[in-house]
């Protein structure tokens, strides 16, 4: 546990560990709960409704093929335990997912490159480097949420103002433009540095080369995710 700690004063440590004793579980853990913490505050004190609502009356298709006697009906029953229950499901389960499959294709990128990298360490490494940027998420949106005068006027898919994207108009936007905007995130270039790093030191290969891979697997899904907002 005292590795999580380490990751703001003394990560080589950390890395150390993760090569020398393959340690992530800890880690993994900890970013499952605030990624949950996170999905709690906005949850509860956005309220289901409004979520429900942005959400269905964001993406125009939708809006028009419910219409809005259709979206007000699904608004009025998305307030339920369940359903609350399903959202904090679906964030724990996407961030295990995501924390599961890049960690394995990492381990594949660099063992092309021959760092002879075992998953365990490569999930180690992806775990405790999104620590440090999962806490200050937490924290920064639970800030943002506590002080909004209007909580309901919050843009929730882009919460943390660290992107071009938050001094745009998302209704009147052009959908990839805005897409690839959010995606310029200075938590996202930082976190992209720590995982390079973080993979030099657990690998011993060189940083340019860490993050390169890492930095050419954030520009594949930049591309897709900028071309999926095109299409739907």
């Amino acid at each position: 546990m005292t590795e999580l700690a380490q990751m703001f004063y003394d990560p080589p440590k950390v890395y150390a560990a993760i090569r020398e004793r393959k340690i992530w579980l800890p880690a993994f853990v900890a970013v499952a709960l605030l990624t949950l913490i996170s999905s709690i505050l906005i949850i509860n004190l956005v309220g289901m409704q409004t979520i429900t609502r942005k959400q269905l009356e964001s993406n125009q298709r939708v809006a028009r093929q419910m219409g809005q006697e259709k979206i007000d009906e699904a608004v009025e029953k998305s307030d339920t335990p369940v359903r609350k229950a399903i959202g904090y499901c679906v964030a724990v389960i996407g961030i295990s997912l995501y924390l599961l499959v890049v960690s394995a294709i990492f381990m594949g990128l660099m063992n092309v490159m021959d760092a002879k990298l075992s998953y365990t360490q490569s999930l180690g490494t992806l775990a405790y480097s999104a620590f440090p940027f999962s806490l200050i998420t937490a924290f920064m949106s639970g800030l943002i949420l506590l002080l909004a005068a209007d909580r309901a006027e919050l843009n929730l898919q882009n919460l943390i103002p660290f992107n071009p994207a938050a001094f745009m108009d998302a209704a009147t936007a052009s959908k990839p433009l805005y897409a690839l905007a959010s995606s310029m995130d200075l938590l996202s270039f930082g976190q992209i540095g720590l995982i390079g790093f973080g993979y030099s030191k657990v690998s011993g290969k060189s940083f340019a080369q860490c993050v390169g891979v890492v930095a050419a697997l954030w520009a594949v899904y930049v591309l897709l995710k900028t071309g999926l907002s095109a299409l739907f």
